[in-house]
């Protein structure tokens, strides 16, 4: 393990970027969870919030671009922020939390349990993550960059990209907990899309607890071209607990975990299926 013994805080893009082309450094904005650390395992650390590309904030009801250096509180201003989107960020993270977490450290350190339903709702509505490297810039789902965790990890964050959730699609979560205001042992979040027949075009879900892996994406096929009733939501359902590998400890056991993984995903879909169903009657 390293201690830092270098602090650089750039002003311009281009200098926060080549300061973290050197070997052993770690960028912050904020920093509440790296540097709450014992160890931080980086000799450099490099502060960009004085970037101010980083720092865009850029929304309307479309969805909203915001840069890597901005803190999770400040997502709450905006007006058509997705509610599973506010729930995630305001039920169990703490608004000192929240001042002092930019959209870049909740990304790199998310194994953290506060940041679970966040992270579930990030991956399950598949928001777009602008980067850079010394050869190119892109934009990448979450969900792609998450399955390729050391290339992600190497990447220079910009921003993300959050859309709205317009009609006939829905975002939905649910949590199990040892309390209601507790980080959560599993959680789940799915988005779904009707079409006009008011049958599920497309689903994805994200589960947090039920896997070695911090987050995980699934979907469930047997609801594609079905209309998102109870019946074919329990049936769809049933295949969850055979898809994950959770890794049980103090808080729950492997068994425990599946099955929660399951109730999550039912009372997610549920909740979407709730939205909908007064979308389609209004």
């Amino acid at each position: 393990m390293a201690t830092p013994s270098k602090y650089h805080r750039p002003t311009t893009l281009d200098e926060a970027f080549d300061l973290s082309l050197e070997a052993g450094s770690v960028i912050i904005a904020g920093g509440a969870l790296t540097l709450d650390q014992l160890d931080i395992a980086a000799q450099t650390v490099i502060d960009v919030q004085a970037v101010p590309e980083l720092n865009r904030l850029d929304v309307d009801e479309e969805g909203a671009t915001i840069g890597a250096a901005v803190k999770l509180e400040q997502l709450l201003t905006w007006d058509h922020l997705p509610e599973v989107f506010r729930r995630a960020l305001t039920r169990a993270l703490p608004l000192n939390q929240r001042n002092n977490i930019s959209i870049l450290e909740s990304l790199h350190q998310r194994s953290h349990p506060l940041l679970r339903e966040w992270l579930a709702a990030i991956t399950a509505h598949d928001i777009g993550v602008q980067w850079r490297t010394e050869d190119q810039q892109d934009w990448t789902p979450i969900s792609s960059l998450f399955s390729h965790a050391e290339e992600f990890d190497k990447l220079f964050l910009l921003a993300v990209d959050i859309p709205a959730v317009p009609e006939r699609q829905a975002l939905g979560s649910a949590f199990v907990a040892r309390t209601p205001a507790d980080a959560p042992i599993v959680n789940a979040a799915v988005y779904v899309y009707l079409n006009d027949d008011n049958e599920v075009e497309s689903m994805f879900g994200a589960l947090c607890g039920a896997s070695a892996e911090p987050v995980i994406a699934f979907t469930l096929d047997s609801l594609i071209g079905n209309p998102l009733n109870a019946a074919n939501i329990a049936s769809a359902v049933k295949s969850v607990a055979a898809t994950v590998e959770p890794v049980g400890d103090y808080l729950g056991s492997i068994e425990y975990r599946r099955e929660m993984a399951r109730v999550c995903v039912e009372r997610a879909l549920t909740e979407c299926s709730e939205q909908l169903n007064g979308t389609i009657l209004e």
